[in-house]
């Protein structure tokens, strides 16, 4: 499939990327107007706030909902690394084109924005603007659905719904391509002609990779598989392990080593989740003396800097 072809936009101090048929007036506006603006404006929803992270849902009359997701800094690495990698926006979107072209789905891409490079130490701002996927929700929230005792038809279902997402992975690594965050809440479900569908976004973790190993497909599967609902068993989840060993057509030895990485990688996960046992706080006493310490190292740490020659 042939990459989405695009124009550009000019906003003061961002360079616009468009996808075909997408509003050119109506996104420039919304670039026009400042983050606290855009927030207060009617039909804008905050769906995530985070330093990292600023989503919001955009309601339009006709069309589906736009989400607009503005990237920032995880830490002073990060922005120095981007002074000479793409901004996550462009990350974002030619990781959307690469499933595309893999056949798997994602949200439609709108339109990219990013500001110029101003130097190794200051964040480069950049914005991807998405289409909302109608009935379209949450792997997470899908799960959910499903009750503890299922029926005949539940049951076929959820294994059907395991059938595909073990072919999406497998057709994930087959193209080249590792999820650097793939847990369900990056993985979107809706049922289209009896069958489910699946759509992955947090498109700016897609990473190239000539072909994912084992330890990297464990990990993956280990993403989507460990925060699973609790009315899914053991032998569901094995389903999915299986379902992606016949989509990469993987013999029955290196099937059995997957599934014993997967193990180690789970239970590597919860030794590092599980709650520290047999630690007991301090008493009243060893509190009072460990508060007092600190005071006084605080106090003493002033003292020095007061009197320090070079201040």
């Amino acid at each position: 499939m042939p990459r989405t072809p695009h124009s550009t936009g000019s906003v003061p101090g961002l360079r616009l990327v468009l996808a075909p048929g997408a509003d050119r007036a109506e996104l420039e506006a919304l670039l026009m107007l400042s983050p606290g603006a855009l927030r207060h404006r009617p039909g804008v929803s905050v769906v995530r706030d985070r330093d990292q992270t600023r989503v919001l849902r955009i309601e339009r009359p006709g069309p589906p909902a736009l989400y607009w997701k503005e990237f920032g800094p995880r830490d002073a690495l990060d922005t120095f690394k981007e002074f000479w990698r793409p901004s996550k926006a462009s990350r974002a979107w030619t990781g959307a084109e690469r499933l595309r072209e893999l056949g798997i789905g994602t949200a439609p891409l709108v339109a990219r924005a990013e500001a110029p490079r101003r130097g190794p130490f200051r964040h480069r701002r950049s914005l991807l603007v998405t289409e909302e996927i109608p009935d379209a929700v949450g792997l997470d929230e899908y799960l959910g659905r499903f009750p503890p005792d299922p029926s005949a038809r539940t049951r076929r279902e959820k294994r059907e719904l395991l059938r595909t997402l073990g072919r999406v992975a497998a057709r994930l690594h087959e193209g080249g391509c590792y999820h650097g965050d793939l847990r369900p809440g990056n993985i979107l479900c809706r049922i289209g002609d009896g069958t489910p569908e699946i759509f992955l976004i947090d498109t700016d973790r897609i990473l190239p990779r000539r072909l994912p190993g084992l330890r990297e497909a464990a990990r993956n599967l280990m993403q989507i598989n460990f925060l699973f609902a609790p009315s899914f068993t053991l032998t569901d989840r094995l389903r999915l392990l299986h379902a992606y060993g016949r989509e990469r057509n993987l013999d029955a030895a290196t099937r059995r080593r997957l599934v014993t990485l997967y193990r180690r990688t789970v239970r590597r996960l919860r030794r590092i989740r599980r709650p520290e046992r047999g630690r007991r706080a301090p008493s009243p006493d060893v509190a009072a003396q460990m508060q007092q310490f600190l005071s006084q190292l605080q106090a003493r740490r002033t003292q020095v800097l007061h009197h320090s020659p070079l201040r």
